[in-house]
Parts: structure tokens; C-alpha cells; sequence
């Protein structure tokens, strides 16, 4: 019988000034991605920093070298007087002429929303295929972060998503045993995706860093592989969301003059009265039947505003007098 042996681990934090020279430092990292409305951005931002929300629809231009050229990746980088730049990797040299800085801004911005590097692989998978599968490991195993993996020497859930959907060498049952694929699983997926298409369809500026990285993949409708940790912690963050709700969500009807019905699931405490004509702005998000109703056809609305007087009237097209039908 062999000898065991006992490993001691602390976990510590430590702090320091920010990384730079030439007084330059790293901001972000930006992966540039192809989609149907023109570009869309994630941004890897690096500890403790902050980016403006523009930089996630810019092209992949570097300020630096001004050369005007397809890119898969450029940096943020930023000095003491709050000047912000974005290069290209070989104009990034100009600013960190350091072998071992280059090196460690594509390690530290090129990671995942979970800590662990995204690596150089092309693969692509479908939003929904991530989610099931990443719904079926947490429901099965637990979230692992890659920082609580390393610390007990296991397999991050970013990880296990990646070797599932992408390994050549390896069982997928051997990975993430089949039973987890189940009901629960599915319905966690599920309920995640409307979570994500609900964040895909709010204004970019007024997302977290986080938020807006999700919203970005449900707009390109693909995620790379470098992005599994991100689209994986998603199931996490819904699940989180769920136990955190104080609010019930309230299902307004309206009905214009002609009768056609509206219907508006809002999340916030709204004040209308039943009886009352609104002039209202909303955006359309799609056209479905009422169950409820014996599936009389709905128009479902999102991001709707009642006090068109705080927007203004201009460059809008208001619905015109909705009457409020049932408040529940």
C-alpha cells in the first residue's frame, strides 16, 4: 500500500500597480467578429479596467499605423492622461516593446469571461448547442470556475463544454455522462436562451461588460470557441438572476381601436390605469398567438415607453392610442 501524499493550497491575492511601460498599459483585448449588421466586438477588458460601450460596434482598425485592414484581433491600450488607443498586434510592439508583455497581453486579454485562455482554435458552435450542453454540466456537475479548478486540481465547466463539443480524441459520453441530458437540462437551456434574447434586445450602452459580450453572441447568432466560457457562465448567471427576482413580472395587455392586441411582459413596477389611452412608443419584438385567449394573434412588445415626454416625439413613430386591457 503507497504512501499518500498531502498537498497544502491558500489562496492569496495579490495587488500591484498597473502593468506598463513606455507608459502604456493594457486596457482590452477585442475580437472582432462577422456578422449580418456589420460589426460586432467582445471585448476581453483586463482587471479593474473599463470600455467604453463604442468599441463594441468599431472596426478593426489600428489608430497607430492608420493601415485600414481585416483583423481578427486588435488591443486597447490607455496611459496616465486617459488617452485610449486601439492597435493592431503589430503596431502593439510600438507601445510594449517587450517579447514577455506581448506575450502576456494575448494571455491575459485573450481569455474568457471564466479566466482561462480561449487558445487559437477555430472552431464555432450554435448558441443553443452551448447552452445545452453547458446546461447539462452544470445541472449534472456543478459550475466550476477555471480559478476554483486549478485550486482543486479538477476540470473547469468551460473546459468540459470545449472537449465535449470539439475534442477528437474522446468519448463525449466519457465527458458528460448522457443521463444529464434531460428534462431539467433542456428546460435550463431553454430558459436561458429567452434570458439572452431578452439582453440581445436592450440598448449595448446600457449592459455590463459581461451583459454586452452575451448580447454580442446572440446577435452574431454563432459563438466561438474562445467565447464558451462566456456563453457557459450565461446558464450560471440566469440561474442567478431567478433567485434574485423580488419582482413578479406583469403581463400588460393593450388593445387599439381596431382591436388588435398587444401584449407587454415588464419586468419593472409599471403605474397605468385599466381604461386608459396611451400614446406609447415599443418595439416589435414578434408576432405569436394568445393561449390564453383561444390563440388570438398578439403583437409582443419590448422596450416600451408610456411618458413620451421625457423622450420626445422627434424621429419616433408612436403607436397611437392603446387602450389598457388587463393588467395581471
Amino acid at each position: 500500500m503507497g504512501l499518500g501524499r498531502f498537498i497544502e493550497r491558500q489562496q492569496i491575492t495579490l495587488s500591484h500597480t498597473k502593468l506598463s511601460l513606455n507608459g502604456w498599459y493594457f486596457k482590452a483585448r477585442i475580437e472582432h467578429l462577422c456578422s449580418d449588421d456589420g460589426t460586432l466586438n467582445l471585448i476581453y477588458t483586463a482587471p479593474n479596467e473599463t470600455v467604453d460601450p463604442k468599441y463594441t460596434t468599431v472596426e478593426s482598425n489600428c489608430e497607430h499605423c492608420r493601415v485600414k485592414r481585416s483583423r481578427n484581433s486588435t488591443f486597447l491600450v490607455g496611459n496616465a492622461s486617459d488617452q485610449v488607443m486601439q492597435v493592431g498586434s503589430s503596431c502593439l510592439g510600438d507601445f510594449m516593446r517587450s517579447a514577455e508583455l506581448l506575450g502576456l497581453a494575448d494571455s491575459l486579454l485573450g481569455s474568457d469571461e471564466s479566466g482561462e485562455a480561449g487558445g487559437t482554435v477555430s472552431h464555432t458552435a450554435s448558441i443553443k448547442e452551448v447552452l445545452g450542453v453547458a446546461a447539462a454540466v452544470i445541472t449534472g456537475y456543478g459550475y466550476l470556475s477555471v480559478v476554483n479548478a486549478e485550486m482543486q486540481s479538477k476540470v473547469s465547466t468551460a473546459t468540459t463544454i470545449r472537449n465535449y463539443l470539439f475534442s477528437k480524441n474522446s468519448n463525449p459520453d466519457e465527458i458528460i455522462e448522457p443521463k444529464h441530458f434531460n428534462e431539467v437540462s433542456a428546460k435550463l437551456a431553454a430558459d436561458t436562451f429567452r434570458y439572452l434574447e431578452e439582453l440581445a434586445d436592450r440598448d449595448l450602452a446600457e449592459l455590463t461588460d459581461y451583459e454586452r459580450n452575451l448580447a454580442v453572441l446572440m446577435r452574431v447568432d454563432y459563438c466561438p470557441c474562445k467565447a464558451i466560457g462566456i456563453l457557459g457562465s450565461s446558464v450560471l448567471a440566469f440561474q442567478r438572476t431567478q433567485t434574485k427576482k423580488v419582482e413578479v413580472q406583469r403581463t400588460i395587455k393593450f388593445i387599439d381601436r381596431i382591436g388588435n392586441l398587444y401584449v407587454w411582459y415588464a419586468s419593472s413596477n409599471v403605474s397605468l390605469e385599466i381604461g386608459t389611452t396611451y400614446d406609447v412608443i415599443a418595439t416589435v419584438k414578434k408576432h405569436d398567438t394568445d393561449s390564453y385567449s383561444g390563440g388570438v394573434p398578439i403583437t409582443v412588445l419590448t422596450r416600451v415607453v408610456t411618458d413620451l415626454a421625457s423622450v420626445g416625439r422627434q424621429r419616433t413613430k408612436a403607436v397611437k392610442a392603446k387602450k389598457v386591457k388587463q393588467v395581471s
